[in-house]
């Protein structure tokens, strides 16, 4: 029966959870971006920074999950 060593572990609780911010705050940015545009109160430089914050998130997660 193998177990993990210690380091391994809390390695690999910190990159699930690394990979659950980066796509935690692409959606969070999908969402507030959508919400700002019902609402009229968004700027459209701020949106496309917004969103352009949103994919970098997701290109981070994606090329980590590759690894």
């Amino acid at each position: 029966m193998e177990h993990e060593s210690e380091p391994e572990t809390k390695k690999n609780s910190g990159n699930k959870t690394v990979n659950l911010i980066f796509r935690s705050v692409a959606a969070a940015m999908g969402i507030a971006v959508a919400v700002l545009a019902v609402l009229e109160e968004l700027d459209t430089n701020a949106g496309m920074v917004m969103l352009g914050i949103g994919l970098a998130c997701l290109a981070v997660y994606t090329f980590r999950e590759q690894e």
